[in-house]
């Protein structure tokens, strides 16, 4: 299946795949658009934090292949970052905290790139 997503959403779960064992045939399938990719926003964020923002928030990209068994282990990766945020939420204090804005934005954002690939 072909699928479109927000660049920050493959960075979360691209991450979370490096850290996670259970994640390498991703970084296998995806390893030279992951590679892009990191390249590319490493390089901003060194010189050029506006544009390194825009492209995380308001770019897309597009798995050509998003196999089944791929799709299920970007569900068990994007799981596995709204647990760890949903915690993060638990542990902070004042209600007032942008974090919690930007906590809630991602974990719904990862949900619902669950719903559609399940």
């Amino acid at each position: 299946m072909k699928k479109e997503m927000s660049i920050w959403l493959f960075v979360r779960i691209m991450v979370e795949a490096e850290e996670n064992s259970n994640g390498k045939p991703l970084l296998k399938t995806y390893k030279d658009l992951w590679a892009d990719v990191d390249s590319t926003l490493s390089e901003l964020a060194k010189k050029d934090m506006e544009e390194y923002s825009s492209i995380m928030m308001d770019n897309q990209i597009i798995l050509e292949e998003l196999s089944r068994e791929n799709a299920d282990i970007m569900m068990e990766m994007a799981s596995s970052v709204i647990e760890r945020m949903t915690n993060m939420i638990e542990d902070i204090e004042d209600e007032n905290d942008l974090m919690l804005d930007d906590l809630a934005f991602e974990i719904q954002g990862l949900e619902q790139f669950v719903d559609e690939i399940s």
